[in-house]
């Protein structure tokens, strides 16, 4: 510093800013030379020595700073180093004078703490003054006194005023001379004691010029305030103006008698004098007063301190005026404080205020005062009894009495201000708990509302504790409907705002206030005004609570705006707290919704809350930070959370460690170091977010941790996730803006290798950053003028070589720009970009540049090349190598190629291949005659490679050898395939390899190879093995060209495996390769890997297939089914993805045709290979799904096979049976549809594909196994709710297996079968039904069925039904289904059913019959009924019958009669029924008696049956039941004869009642009745064995011989014809007139001539009913 510097320097001393002045102290007045610590000499202080008196005098003044011991420090260390150069030492004798001069006019200064510190250096100078000094020094200010005293109202003069009282406060040794003393004493009573604006102010400067020197001159100053007091007793009128100074002086006269020990009577008078004095109007002097006499009481006895403590008492409690009241008070509590709690018990002062305290107003002022004073006096003793004299207090402060409830309302104020903060609790809690009651009265909670208020004015310690609570309650109070409360409660906030000391806040209150009221009103104008607001000071508990409630209520706002607002609001007051304990009571509701707003979508909201609680854990001690970052952990560590969470935490915790500094920082960042390689994606860019953001926060203290974190980071961009690829960009940015210059060593290498990583991505964020890195280092190092260049300059990129290679080394930079180098030829258009923009920047001339780093480009390409890690910068490494040829040429090239020839012969697979890639490249770019030079040396190393083991490497050798062959021409390209051929037939061992190398040639260019080389093999009548190798590799390519020689390649291979007698293609074959088939069968299995790519070489092989398999020659059929099978074992590696992308429905179904084709070809061997063809399709090759969708496809195939075949039937199909098990693949397929699949339209075709299996295998093939899954797959859906195709299809089945099936086999499985056909009869589909019916027949042929058990649950199912008086269509076909199927089941098998069980069914099934009127009931019924009774011969006719409706009318009522049935209508219609069903019943009897002969039919039961129908007129009947009585009667006829033929005696009584009943009908006037009559006895005359027996039945059929209808005609010409065997003669027609004498003569005659014409007509015809008997 120079000497002009100084003076600013030393007159910022004089602020009142503290920090200010530590900075000048400490940092600015030591770099000034006479101040520092180096020696100066004698002469080089003279450019000093103008500033040397005020230097001198302003650090003099400085040791003496107000409450800064460092300050004081400093400044006698900088005057002493002052001195010290001067080789001297600071008189203060000597240099008063001069130091007075610089000081006194600061005694005047506007500041106080100037006054104070220079008053203070007075002080010590005053031990140096003589007392001339002194005087001149006291009258000076005497002299000041009276110029500015006339002025007081000026703020000039009001400065020297204070100067003076300052002085004589802080320097009163200066008044130590006796003289001096009584001089300042009687001045200060007589000028400003008397001067009301300042008499408080020189009233304490004058206390401590007597506490100074009261003890010394303790004498002296008796006299002169006894004189003073004396003097103004006398002068009564004055008495009460000089009050104040009465009162004064009598402090001042206490305080010299606390010196006065010895003299105790001395001491008593001015103890009574004061106490005298207690009762003056001025409180401040009564204070006053009670101090004093605290220290003269504690001398005296306790007989005079009784005595006085009485007369006080009494006054307290007399009735006298307010003043004398409480100076009394005042009095006891000075006796009290220097005598302690004892006298205090002792007089039970307490219980005198409560007993008071319930009186009348002036009681209640008494007591109040007495509390008010007690809580300011001794708070310390009235502490424990605060509890109970605040809701004395409560209860008064609402008193209707004005001036109690001032008294009430200050007693309240002092007892906060002054009691502990363990009585405040005890008191706010009982408070707040009282206005949360919702029993007490709106006058308890108004009392409970103003003392929270004056609760404001607690100590600032217990305040800050608890008026976040008050204010929270006055929140709340607020809104009460009283107005009352209201008002109390805005007033309690008022008195809150009045206790703020914040000026900044202060400002703010009643805008406070109004938003607490109504929080929607004004929110957005007090957050913005606070918001905007410059602090100065700091925030104090009062402005504190009425600012928080504010804050927290905008923190849930859904406004944006008002959110981060509230947030940053939080961070900056936290910071600005007077106490660090002040924002702990509001932690608990502001820190949840800073939560809730971390994870807000808006990010400046985000940003603003973070900050918010990094604030808060930076100034709250008691903020629980373990439980904070475990709250974020968990957030960063749940990667269910979104982005916006993980970003809010990341924030939030940065500014947390920023908060806690360095430690923190250290100990927290190995956690992060462990998250930021975790498994998920998602956590791992949520910690390492915290890296963009925590840097910036903790600049200096961050680069501890800065050789970890920088690798991490860069690591992270070619993470396989994008977002943590983007953010650790992000990172990467802010590092190197942050420290590119200052941790250079730290940066680059993380750098250098990003730029050569094997992730692009990383690649191209890695050369961006080095971008920015360069243009770091060039703005921080650059030369001011080029500096000045720089930012006038528009570019992108910003970067000087020069400058860079100033802070990087030489060796280094030549590396990176090698790199940047090689990245230009990058793959990546990105990254190419990216380098060729830095490279620009960089490089100004390319050709220059490139010579210089040519030897690290050379060795860095070399070292890719071989790398085997990456496909990618071999690349790369051959297209730079390519790039240095086409600009260097024979430099590069002569050194090159046997470096590359070299890594041929010894590299690995990856060095090997990047040499091919390295010569494409090569031959890409090397000039013509160059290229020509080396050619020769080339052509080995192509010729290597395409013949190399590794494939790779046979690929990259391929594109060398196509550029080869269009840039260097065709002899150099047949050279080598020459030299590969003939390497191919001498060293057999080396074909495959060589092969595969041929077909890389061709899918490269096959143009070429197929004109070259394929010709002559077609031309060649046999193949070798090295043939079939060339056609392997030609067959394998995927190339156009391939297409027109396939059909031809094909045939040749067919050709070749035809010889074979394989019929099975496997692994194991395919890789034999021991004879030529085998060959064959390699190339055909490489032909398909292109057929598989191609869906025009896939039709090829399609057809060739196809046109194969309809040779006639066998073993061409075979060879098809092979190449079949190749192609799918070629394809089942990738079949299953191949077919759902490329491989088409369409092209499956033919496979499928040509496969399922063979399966009935006439030779086994060509059987057995299609099936192994199909097996490999549905057992390895398609998934359960996929063989889903060709099921209908198959049946239809097998279906279309089979009607092919129709001139021969085909019972077995080949393919199921040629090898054991050979239908397994395809019942499995269809039984796992059915079993898995829902479709219906799917569980049909399964169904059906399953009946077509069990219908073309032979039993014995089928297996139990195969029959049992197929049963089950059945049953189990059978019993699931689905169409009625389905069900049908399953019922098909069920009778295929049940019908070709060995019945052992079905022993198991019969009963599940059993009851799924019962099941399938009750569905509502009638072809389901008939199906089931169908199924319950063939049942009955199964031995192992139980007939019994099958009719049981019939009748079960029967009985459950119940549908004797069902009307619904449903029903009634079911139970018709069901009837159907016990008729034929008791009819077939009935003989083998116990009696008593075919009798059990009786009942369901007449209940059926005779009360139901369905026609299919009506006839299954009485079939099945009849079959019973046939079965049981212990059931008669006469008992079914029983059961009939009409049996049981007639037991109900016996006066019905058939007669009367005529009459009801409803009646008749029973009966009717009745006689129908019976006579059903009666025929089926009687039909089954006529085909057993059997003699036990119950005649008589027959007869009364037609009885019943032709009891009255049989016209009243139904056409039906006449025709089925007919059927009936004419069996009875038959039966009745033919037993009569074999036993004489029986018959004629049956036939008398038969005969005229079958008349009737004859001659019925019902066309159709006739009809059906005349054809019975049709069928009677050509079936009874002896005609003569229906003889009766003949006059009437000649009544009816002329019937119009000529059906009847017909049938009664046949009829005698047959009657009378008129073919044979007349014998019978003779006899006839024989038993019948009676006849007249023209009856006789018109029975000749009738019986002639008959003759005549129908004579020679043939009968066409006979086909129908």
């Amino acid at each position: 510093l120079k000497p002009i510097d100084i003076e600013p320097l030393l007159i910022s001393l004089l602020s009142e800013n503290e920090t200010l002045r530590s900075a000048i102290i400490n940092h600015a007045l030591p770099k000034y030379l006479p101040l520092g610590e180096e020696k100066l000499h004698n002469q080089q202080f003279e450019i000093y020595k103008e500033y040397e008196s005020k230097l001198v005098a302003y650090l003099f003044m400085s040791q003496f700073d107000i409450g800064q011991e460092k300050h004081q420090v400093q400044a006698k260390k900088l005057l002493s180093n002052y001195f010290k150069h001067r080789e001297a030492e600071l008189d203060l004798k000597k240099a008063y004078p001069e130091l007075k001069e610089e000081l006194y006019p600061l005694l005047f200064h506007t500041a106080p703490y100037v006054r104070v510190t220079t008053a203070k250096s007075f002080e010590v100078l005053a031990q140096h003054m003589t007392d001339e000094q002194k005087k001149e020094l006291l009258d000076s200010l005497f002299k000041l006194y009276k110029e500015h005293i006339q002025n007081i109202d000026e703020e000039a003069s009001m400065d020297y005023i204070h100067g003076i009282s300052t002085f004589i406060e802080n320097a009163p040794s200066t008044f130590s001379n006796t003289e001096l003393l009584k001089s300042i004493v009687n001045w200060l009573i007589d000028e400003p004691l008397t001067k009301k604006d300042i008499c408080e102010e020189f009233s304490t400067a004058g206390l401590t010029v007597v506490n100074i020197h009261g003890e010394q001159h303790g004498t002296t100053l008796l006299s002169i305030f006894e004189g003073y007091l004396k003097e103004i007793g006398k002068k009564k009128s004055e008495r009460n103006k000089a009050e104040s100074i009465v009162g004064t002086v009598v402090v001042y006269l206490g305080t010299v008698g606390k010196f006065l020990k010895s003299d105790k009577d001395k001491v008593v008078l001015i103890m009574d004098r004061l106490i005298e004095t207690l009762s003056m109007r001025s409180e401040s002097i009564q204070i006053s007063i009670a101090n004093t006499l605290e220290p003269i009481l504690a001398q005296l006895d306790s007989e005079i301190i009784d005595d006085r403590m009485n007369a006080l008492c009494r006054t307290m409690l007399s009735d006298v005026s307010h003043n004398e009241k409480r100076g009394a008070i005042y009095g006891v509590t000075s006796v009290i404080n220097a005598h302690g709690f004892p006298i205090f018990k002792r007089f039970n002062l307490l219980a005198l205020a409560d007993e008071r305290i319930k009186r009348g107003p002036k009681e209640k002022q008494t007591a109040l005062l007495i509390y008010e004073v007690f809580a300011k006096r001794i708070g310390w003793v009235i502490d424990a009894y605060a509890v109970e004299m605040v809701p004395n207090i409560i209860d008064v402060i609402s008193d209707p009495n004005q001036e109690v409830q001032k008294s009430a309302d200050r007693a309240s104020k002092e007892i906060m201000q002054n009691v502990s903060g363990s009585a405040i609790h005890m008191v706010i809690s009982g408070v707040i708990e009282s206005l949360s009651d919702e029993k007490a009265s709106w006058r308890q909670k108004e009392a409970g509302v103003r003392l929270l208020g004056n609760m404001a004015y607690c100590a600032p310690r217990m305040l800050s504790k608890w008026l976040s609570k008050i204010v929270s309650v006055l929140q709340n109070t607020m809104h009460e409907p009283q107005k009352a409360i209201q008002v109390a409660t805005e007033k309690a906030l008022e008195r809150v705002g009045s206790c703020v000391q914040s000026p900044e806040i202060k400002r703010q209150v009643p805008l406070l206030i109004e938003v607490l009221k109504d929080p929607q009103k004004k929110m957005e104008i007090i957050l913005d005004q606070i918001l905007f607001t410059r602090f100065s000071h700091s925030i104090d508990p009062a402005a504190m609570s009425l600012l928080m409630p504010v804050i927290s209520r905008g923190l849930t706002s859904r406004d944006r705006d008002t959110k981060q607002k509230s947030a940053q609001i939080i961070g900056s007051i936290s910071l600005l707290a007077s106490d660090k304990n002040t924002m702990s009571g509001y932690i608990e509701s502001v820190l949840p919704r800073l939560r809730e707003i971390i994870m807000d979508n808006h990010p400046s909201v985000r940003k603003a809350a973070a900050k918010a609680v990094g604030s808060l854990v930076k100034s709250v001690d008691s903020l629980d930070t373990q439980e904070l970052l475990s709250w974020v952990h968990s957030i960063l560590q749940n990667e269910k959370n979104t982005a916006v969470n993980r970003e809010g935490a990341a924030r939030v915790l940065s500014e947390m460690v920023a908060a806690q500094g360095i430690d923190v920082l250290n100990k927290v960042i190995p956690e992060i170091l462990e998250f930021v390689h975790h498994d998920v994606a998602k956590i791992r860019e949520g910690y390492l977010r915290i890296f963009a953001y925590l840097p910036s926060m903790m600049v200096r203290d961050f680069k501890t941790v800065l050789a970890d974190s920088i690798p991490i980071v860069l690591e992270g961009l070619s993470d396989e996730d994008e977002d943590v690829r983007n953010i650790c960009f992000e990172a990467s940015s802010i590092l190197i803006d942050l420290y590119a210059d200052s941790a250079i060593n730290l940066v680059l290498p993380g750098l250098k290798e990003g730029i050569l990583h094997y992730e692009w991505r990383t690649r191209q964020s890695s050369i961006i950053l080095l971008g920015k890195f360069f243009q770091k280092l060039t703005f921080t190092n650059a030369a001011p003028k080029l500096l000045r260049k720089l930012d006038n300059s528009e570019a992108k990129l910003i970067v000087d070589l020069p400058t860079i290679e100033t802070v990087i080394p030489l060796d280094d930079m030549n590396i990176i720009l090698s790199s940047i180098y090689f990245l230009l030829h990058d793959e990546q258009s990105p990254v190419k970009a990216e380098a060729t923009t830095i490279w620009r920047h960089l490089v100004s001339q390319k050709g220059r540049m490139i010579r210089r780093i040519l030897r690290s480009v050379v060795q860095l390409t070399l070292t890719y090349i071989v790398d085997e890690e990456s496909d990618e910068h071999r690349s790369i490494a051959a297209r730079t190598i390519g790039e240095l040829v086409g600009r260097l040429g024979d430099k590069v090239m002569a050194d090159v190629i046997p470096l590359l020839s070299d890594r041929l012969k010894r590299g690995d697979v990856k060095a090997r291949q990047g040499v091919c890639l390295c010569l494409t490249e090569l031959i890409k770019t090397c000039p013509g005659k160059l290229l020509k030079n080396y050619i020769h040396r080339i052509s080995p190393c192509v010729k290597r490679s395409i013949m190399d083991v590794d494939e790779s490497v046979q690929d990259a050798a391929a594109t060398t050898f196509d550029v080869m062959a269009k840039i260097c021409g065709r002899k150099q390209v047949i050279d080598i395939i020459d030299s590969m051929i003939q390497t191919m037939t001498e060293d057999p061992s080396r074909q495959s390899q060589i092969t595969e190398g041929l077909k890389k040639l061709v899918d490269k260019n096959a143009e070429f190879i197929l004109e070259k080389v394929f010709p002559p093999i077609l031309d060649s009548e046999t193949l070798s093995s090295a043939d079939v190798y060339i056609i392997a590799a030609i067959a394998s390519s995927s190339s156009k060209h391939l297409v027109p020689h396939l059909q031809s390649i094909l045939q040749l291979l067919f050709k070749c495996i035809a010889d074979s007698e394989y019929e099975k293609v496997d692994e194991e074959l395919l890789l034999n390769q021991s004879a030529p088939f085998n060959h064959a069968l390699r190339a055909i299995e490489s032909s398909c890997y292109s057929i598989h790519n191609n869906d025009e070489l896939l039709r090829i092989f399609l057809s060739c297939v196809n046109d194969h398999i309809s040779n006639n020659l066998p073993n061409m059929r075979r060879a098809a089914m092979i190449a079949l099978q190749i192609f799918l074992i070629s394809g089942q590696r990738f079949m299953n993805e191949y077919f759902q992308v490329s491989f088409t429905h369409h092209n499956m179904e033919t496979v499928i045709n040509l496969g399922l084709y063979l399966f009935n070809d006439p030779d086994e061997a060509v059987v057995r290979s299609s099936w192994y063809a199909m097996n490999l399709l549905f057992s390895d090759i398609l998934k359960a799904k996929q063989k889903y969708h060709y099921i209908g496809h198959v049946n239809r195939v097998l279906t279309s096979i089979t009607e092919d075949n129709q001139d021969t039937s085909i019972e077995v199909l080949q393919g199921f049976v040629c090898v054991d098990k050979a239908s397994k693949p395809f019942s499995k397929m269809f039984t796992s549809a059915l079993r898995l699949s829902r479709k219906p339209e799917l569980l049909e075709q399964a169904a059906e594909g399953l009946s077509l299996i069990v219908n073309y295998t032979h039993p014995k093939k089928l297996g139990k196994l195969i029959i049992t899954e197929m049963v089950g797959a059945l049953v189990e859906k059978s019993t699931h709710r689905l169409p009625w195709q389905v069900h049908a299809a399953l019922l098909r089945l069920s009778n295929l297996i049940l019908k070709k099936c060995d019945p052992k086999s079905l022993r198991t499985l019969t009963p599940h079968l059993q009851k799924i056909s019962i099941r399938m009869l009750q569905n509502s589909h009638k072809l389901v039904r008939q199906l089931a019916a169908k199924s319950i027949s063939s049942l009955t042929l199964v031995p192992t069925v139980k007939a019994a058990k099958l009719v049981s649950e019939l009748n079960k199912a029967l009985e459950k039904l119940d549908a004797s008086e069902a009307k619904d269509v449903n029903t009634l076909g079911i139970t018709e289904s069901i009837l159907e199927s016990l008729a034929y089941v008791v009819q077939e098998c009935g003989g083998s059913i116990k009696a008593k069980n075919l009798l059990s069914m009786i009942d369901n099934v007449a209940s059926l019959a005779f009360h139901q009127r369905h026609e299919g009931i009506l006839n299954w019924s009485s079939q099945c009924l009849g079959a019973i009774v046939d079965h049981t011969s212990s059931l008669s006719l006469a008992l079914v019958f029983s059961k009939s409706s009409y049996s049981q009318l007639l037991a109900q009522d016996t006066s019905l009669s058939t007669s009367s049935l005529w009459a009801e209508d409803s009646d008749f219609e029973i009966y009717r029924h009745d006689v129908r069903l019976k006579v059903l019943i009666a025929n089926g009897v009687v039909q089954r008696a006529l085909l057993a002969e059997s003699e036990n039919l119950e005649y008589a039961q027959v007869l009364l049956t037609l009885e019943a129908i032709f009891s009255d007129k049989v016209d009243k009947m139904d056409e039906e039941v006449i025709g089925i009585a007919i059927n009936m009667m004419g069996s009875l006829i038959r039966l009745v004869c033919l037993l009569k033929s074999k036993s004489k005696s029986h018959g004629n009584a049956v036939l008398d009642d038969v005969f005229p009943y079958l008349n009737q009908c004859i001659i019925s006037k019902v066309q159709s009745i006739r009809v059906k009559a005349t054809e019975q006895c049709r069928m009677l005359s050509k079936m009874v064995p002896d005609t003569i027996d229906i003889f009766p039945l003949v006059q009437n059929l000649l009544i009816v011989s002329r019937d119009r209808y000529s059906p009847v005609r017909v049938n009664v010409e046949w009829t005698i014809l047959y009657l009378f065997n008129l073919r044979g003669g007349n014998q019978l027609l003779e006899k006839y007139f024989g038993c019948y004498p009676e006849l007249i003569p023209s009856q006789v005659k018109y029975i000749r001539d009738y019986s002639n014409r008959v003759v005549r007509r129908i004579g020679d015809e043939y009968d066409s009913e006979d086909d129908d008997y």
